[in-house]
């Protein structure tokens, strides 16, 4: 168990949990921390599994943000982004894939927005549309997030469209979520 991990647990748990509550919310930071965890159902709290008793896991991104919440004492600005529904992790994937990257890291700049409602199934709520927006370190320290000029050779990230049945993004095409 590392040291950030115990203090986690001593402490109450770590960083609170991004919410998106209506279409337009975003959260966006400098990654500090990606582990994975077991999915848990979100009226019970249970440990969520497949149907052969296999853990259904989720990537956890931790970011530091610029939130501050009043209700949340010493409230740090870190926020954590779980990644379970599918169209938050095809978003997150092709962001990373329009930077150039191959994967997240640590020190990257992340933004993620809920962008729409998708079509329900059968009796459920309709799933929640996001678009994501990535820059690994070198970008993020670039223009990208309002420094100085990025080298001509480094990649864009390209905005992601929202699917055809999707309401629109807070942010007008073209324009960055991390800048």
């Amino acid at each position: 168990m590392s040291n950030q991990a115990a203090n986690d647990l001593i402490m109450g748990g770590g960083a609170p949990a991004a919410k998106f509550p209506a279409v337009g919310s975003m959260v966006r930071g400098k990654i500090t921390d990606l582990t994975t965890g077991q999915q848990r159902d979100f009226a019970t709290q249970e440990l969520k599994t497949w149907k052969d008793g296999s853990p259904m896991m989720q990537a956890i991104i931790t970011m530091q943000t610029d939130e501050h919440d009043p209700d949340i004492p010493n409230d740090d600005g870190k926020r954590r982004v779980f990644v379970s529904s599918k169209s938050m992790r095809e978003a997150i994937r092709d962001a990373i894939i329009a930077s150039g990257q191959r994967e997240l890291v640590i020190g990257g700049e992340l933004a993620v927005a809920y962008v729409g409602d998708g079509q329900p199934e059968g009796n459920l709520n309709p799933p929640k549309l996001y678009r994501a927006e990535y820059g690994p370190p070198a970008l993020a320290a670039s223009s990208l997030l309002g420094g100085s000029p990025q080298p001509a050779a480094a990649p864009q990230p390209a905005p992601q469209a929202p699917p055809p049945d999707a309401q629109p993004a807070a942010a007008p095409a073209g324009r960055s979520l991390l800048g």
